[in-house]
């Protein structure tokens, strides 16, 4: 609910900027550019912060299982107190490798302008490469 209420609130302060003047979507495509950069901004900021906080948090998750087991408390207990996701190392994993594809994705398409179906072409490939990539990586861990 805090995120829908903060979402809230920085939309609102893009549309601060023409308070004074009638909205009309459809005839000021001005406001419609700018309310699409916000969201998008948002969307970016969110994503690169949550996976920021997901990667501090496995880190922190396993220096403070190393220092417990060092310390010689029993196994059981550890495994009581930390929490069990397996699913979140592979989910930042995932991540990255996407979010690396489609950065190198954007890079290579912005060699080649003007941007057209060759670019879409482009950051399909890019994309299928990244879940490649996370496959083996996963498949390598795993083993």
């Amino acid at each position: 609910m805090k995120k829908i209420i903060t979402i809230i609130a920085f939309l609102s302060v893009s549309l601060g900027a023409h308070a004074g003047e009638q909205f009309n979507p459809l005839a000021d495509k001005e406001i419609t550019q700018e309310i699409m950069r916000s969201i998008v901004l948002l969307l970016g900021l969110y994503l690169i912060s949550a996976f920021i906080l997901t990667l501090f948090r496995l880190f922190l998750t396993d220096r403070l299982k190393r220092a417990l087991l060092e310390k010689g408390v029993d196994e059981t207990v550890i495994t009581a107190l930390l929490p069990k996701n397996k699913d979140e190392k592979s989910g930042t994993i995932k991540w990255f490798t996407i979010l690396t594809a489609i950065a190198a994705g954007l890079t290579v398409s912005s060699f080649y302008q003007p941007i057209g179906i060759h670019s879409v072409i482009i950051m399909t490939a890019s994309i299928a490469l990244g879940f490649l990539a996370h496959y083996f990586i996963m498949k390598w861990l795993n083993n």
